[in-house]
């Protein structure tokens, strides 16, 4: 079973590589891992999707929690959450074709007129 874990850790260099090589070392593979900032610049929020059963998980919080720039470990699974993806495509489509992301939910960043090249500052 897939279980979400919920990392507040200090904002520090080095604490990604800290946590990752605590799952490596243990054998856990990590199937998703998101980093980002929190309201405080100096905390990091790290959602992290693990494969396992309820005893690996638990193994996984404890030794979470022996690290020093951890500050709280929140088990997800059985919480309401809402999970999303992001998807970042360049496509050709006729004039006809763009009012079509309406129905999907998905908004263009920018449309490009036939012919003209993007900027190449952009689009890496």
């Amino acid at each position: 079973m897939k279980h979400k874990v919920a990392v507040l850790v200090e904002n520090n260099p080095g604490v990604l590589a800290k946590v990752a090589n605590l799952f490596s070392r243990r054998g856990y593979n990590i199937d998703s891992l998101v980093v980002s900032d929190t309201e405080d610049k100096a905390i990091s929020r790290m959602t992290i999707v693990v494969d396992g059963d309820e005893r690996t998980i638990e193994q996984v919080t404890k030794q979470l929690h022996k690290l020093v720039d951890v500050i709280k470990v929140n088990d997800l699974t059985n919480d309401d959450t809402v999970c999303r993806q992001l998807l970042l495509v360049r496509v050709a489509a006729p004039p006809q074709w763009w009012p079509s992301h309406r129905c999907t939910r998905a908004a263009p960043l920018s449309v490009l007129p036939p012919g003209q090249k993007p900027n190449p500052r952009c689009s890496q």
